[in-house]
């Protein structure tokens, strides 16, 4: 038994950090590196995921077959574009998309075998973790890797709206599932963030979720799933 619960807690704080790669990589390459968009970050740390999980990679039959209409639907809107308009951005986008659609299967394949506790917890670390860099880029002033040429970093994090689209990800989901106490708790530290940043984005998300905390008894599970889920393919 005890055996089996440290299996699981080292298997999901993986998963917590496999996760926080997704969101800090990206943007700390985007920044010391100078690069023209985050893809190069989320590319790289996709790569990443993919190397502590490409053992578990198994794929059936039908899905892909989906995969593969989708990829050549994909291919033949790019072609029509560079052909069109000689825009090749699209083109150039779709090796990156591989890893991204691979990465994303992988983490969707772990979080469907948690329990609701596991994936509170999970969400839980990546807030409280994502609040922490937003409170101490009030009294942290970085300036190496670029980030003294920003205007308002949020080490690793370039901006403060990247910041709020990365909390807004987890919030919903995780009051939809916690008791109130925590609830409270996450709703209170957002609503400070958001006026310390100050970012409009994370405000607007935190009243609405605040609507959701009070709503989510008459919420069904169902619900959280497609959430939860929509949320983390928007991530990766």
């Amino acid at each position: 038994m005890g055996q089996k619960m440290k299996y699981t807690f080292s298997g999901n704080l993986i998963l917590t950090l496999e996760i926080l790669l997704l969101i800090f990589l990206p943007e700390f390459i985007f920044v010391c590196f100078n690069t023209s968009s985050v893809t190069v970050g989320l590319l790289l740390a996709c790569v990443i995921v993919i190397m502590f999980n490409f053992r578990k990679f198994k794929i059936n039959i039908e899905l892909l077959l989906i995969l593969m209409f989708i990829l050549v639907f994909l291919h033949l809107i790019s072609i029509i574009i560079y052909f069109k308009t000689g825009y090749i951005k699209p083109l150039l986008s779709l090796l990156p998309f591989y890893f991204m659609l691979i990465a994303s299967y992988l983490l969707s394949k772990k979080f469907i075998k948690l329990s609701i506790f596991e994936i509170e917890k999970i969400t839980f670390v990546i807030l409280n973790t994502l609040f922490t860099v937003g409170f101490l880029s009030k009294f942290y002033d970085p300036s190496f890797c670029n980030y003294g040429l920003l205007n308002k970093p949020v080490f690793p994090i370039s901006e403060p709206s990247h910041l709020a689209l990365a909390i807004n990800i987890f919030l919903i989901p995780y009051i939809l599932v916690t008791n109130f106490k925590k609830g409270l708790f996450v709703l209170i530290n957002a609503s400070l963030l958001s006026f310390l940043l100050p970012s409009a984005t994370l405000l607007i998300s935190t009243l609405l979720t605040t609507l959701f905390f009070f709503l989510k008894k008459f919420i069904q599970k169902e619900i959280f799933y497609i959430i939860i889920f929509n949320n983390l393919f928007n991530l990766v």
